[in-house]
Order: C-alpha cells, then sequence, then structure tokens
C-alpha cells in the first residue's frame, strides 16, 4: 500500500475539545460512597515491613554434605538459617565456657 492510496484522518473537529481535569472533592465522594455502601478500602495506617535485624553477609564455604543437614536442622527448629546459626553459636560459646564472647554474643543479639 503506497501513501496515495491510505485514507487521510480528519481530526479537525477535535479542537474544541476540553483538556482541562474539573476538580472532585473527596470528601464529598467519600460521603456519597460510604451512603452508597461501598467499602473504604484505603488502608487504615501505612503497611511497613519490620526492618529485618540481619543485616551483614557472612558468606563461608561448608561441605556440599552439610547443606541439606542445616536445612533440615533449620526446618526442625521452625526457624529460618540465620536464626538457626545464632543459636549454635551460642550454645557453642556457653558449652566452651567463652564468657567474655558470652556478654558480647548477649549484647548483639538484643531484640
Amino acid at each position: 500500500m503506497t501513501d496515495k492510496q491510505r485514507s487521510k484522518l480528519d481530526i479537525t473537529n477535535f479542537s474544541n475539545v476540553q483538556t482541562t481535569k474539573k476538580h472532585v472533592d473527596r470528601k464529598a465522594l467519600s460521603a456519597v460512597s460510604d451512603n452508597s455502601g461501598f467499602p473504604n478500602r484505603e488502608p487504615k495506617r501505612p503497611r511497613r515491613r519490620k526492618r529485618s535485624p540481619y543485616t551483614e553477609v557472612k558468606a563461608f564455604k561448608v561441605r556440599p554434605a552439610l547443606i541439606p543437614i542445616i536445612h533440615e536442622l533449620a526446618e526442625r527448629m521452625d526457624c529460618y538459617d540465620n536464626l538457626m546459626f545464632e543459636k549454635a553459636l551460642e550454645s557453642l560459646i556457653t558449652k566452651e565456657g567463652f564468657h567474655d564472647l558470652s556478654e558480647k554474643f548477649t549484647g548483639a543479639t538484643k531484640k
């Protein structure tokens, strides 16, 4: 198809179209919707995710056979891997009797 075969679109009638938006009174609109039985779906307060205390990353290598054991242990304890690791670290510090590290650990993991 060439340009000569295409039909032309006449847009001259659209020049008088009003483009300004009308002001909407939010309070009046809310009152009408409440009276009509429409529920207000706006949240009561803004939702915020609880900020995680786990912000640092410490990556270390482990034996491949230990990965499923770590995951199974965390699943049995009903917690994430990072919390399971903290509990294991706390038990090791207590077992070895490192009282100075125990105080540091307690201070670092206070909620």
